[in-house]
């Protein structure tokens, strides 16, 4: 078989807006992201070119793609919808290409050897597309032959890909598989979570920690705090993981929300800790009760539980603060009480440690980062 003559597009220019990460940047396993499994998934069977369609936040997405020596596309009109990466990268498929897998990147769960068979389908028979079936139902990535190619260039988005190959394919073939990873995706946070819970640390949605807020009576302006240092961390560990790195953003996430679960109460870090160990959150209740101060083993490196800590020293309430600004008015504010000085010049101290470490990863000062990167998404 000449693999040569096929080739993959990755759709990854949506906005995830249903999730609320940038779900090619969620890790799949401790050592794999989304966008590197899907890409890994065609390499295996031996599909290597491969076309990464990006639109949102594909500054983020580029490095990796080119990492993994895949070809990074910006479909400039990401906006109107899938169809417009179906059609920008069936625009650049080579002319020696005979047909194409097409596979949405929140589907990460589907394996090399499912490519493999709907290869040999259509090595075999004469068709315009394969279909993998799980249980009877269709799945991804089809298989679609480059003579639909004309017809997907000139055809309008109504009714997507999938219309057009229903009303326009003349034969079409499926291959039964026993692999349900080819229905399953994580366009939701509930999706996700169940999908990896299994590989990764289990964790609560926004939804459950909304849930838990009302549950304890967590006071509104202590929620927006929470809020707050969720979006910085969640974009410092979207980055990172831009840059290779692996940061499991569904645990920083939940840890963010919860942090100050019960602030106000007496040692709130350790009991807030205690209540979401309770609620079945191991990994998340280790990380709250860290949160105030951080221990030996965690400094000099960068991990979820750096993450939280960081972003809580960098909001004050609700707002992005400078950390020098932060110190200058706290030795004030305890000026008298060596002790209570002391303790909180260590811990922002730490995070200052921390933030130089991090913006040595991004190659990039921290706090000019966050304003312009962030600044619609952060500003309450």
């Amino acid at each position: 078989m000449d693999l040569g003559k096929y080739a993959a597009i990755i759709a990854a220019a949506g906005y995830a807006s249903r999730m609320g990460f940038l779900k090619p940047l969620l890790p799949v396993s401790p050592n794999e992201l989304v966008i590197e499994r899907v890409i890994r998934v065609f390499q295996r069977a031996g599909i290597h070119d491969i076309r990464v369609i990006l639109g949102h936040q594909a500054h983020l997405l580029k490095p990796l793609v080119e990492k993994m020596e895949a070809m990074a596309v910006v479909n400039e009109v990401y906006s109107r919808g899938m169809y417009t990466s179906v059609q920008v990268g069936v625009d650049t498929l080579k002319t020696e290409i005979d047909a194409f897998f097409f596979l949405p990147a929140d589907m990460p769960f589907v394996s090399s050897e499912v490519i493999t068979e709907i290869l040999n389908t259509f090595e075999t028979k004469s068709c315009d597309v394969v279909y993998p079936v799980y249980k009877d139902q269709k799945g991804h990535p089809p298989l679609i032959s480059t003579a639909l190619q004309p017809l997907i260039l000139k055809r309008e988005a109504a009714g997507g890909l999938q219309a057009l190959l229903r009303a326009h394919a003349r034969t079409e073939q499926v291959v039964a598989v026993h692999d349900k990873g080819v229905l399953m995706d994580i366009d939701t946070e509930a999706a996700y979570r169940s999908a990896v819970r299994n590989n990764l640390a289990d964790f609560p949605t926004a939804v459950e920690c909304h849930g838990m807020w009302l549950e304890h009576g967590t006071e509104a302006h202590i929620v927006s705090h929470m809020q707050q240092v969720e979006r910085v961390a969640r974009a410092l560990g979207e980055h990172l993981n831009s840059q290779g790195y692996h940061l499991h953003l569904g645990l920083i996430s939940a840890a963010c929300l919860l942090h100050d679960l019960v602030r106000g109460n007496k040692n709130h870090a350790v009991k807030g800790a205690s209540l979401i160990a309770d609620k079945g959150y191991p990994e998340v209740a280790h990380i709250v009760a860290v949160h105030m101060d951080l221990p030996i083993e965690f400094k000099n490196q960068i991990s979820e539980t750096t993450l939280v800590y960081l972003a809580d020293k960098l909001v004050a309430d609700a707002q992005l603060t400078d950390l020098s600004n932060r110190m200058e008015k706290i030795l004030v504010q305890f000026q008298g009480n060596d002790q209570a000085q002391k303790s909180a010049e260590k811990r922002l101290t730490d995070a200052m440690d921390l933030q130089k470490m991090v913006e040595a990863a991004l190659k990039c000062p921290l706090m000019p980062f966050l304003h312009s990167e962030l600044v619609q998404g952060v500003q309450p």
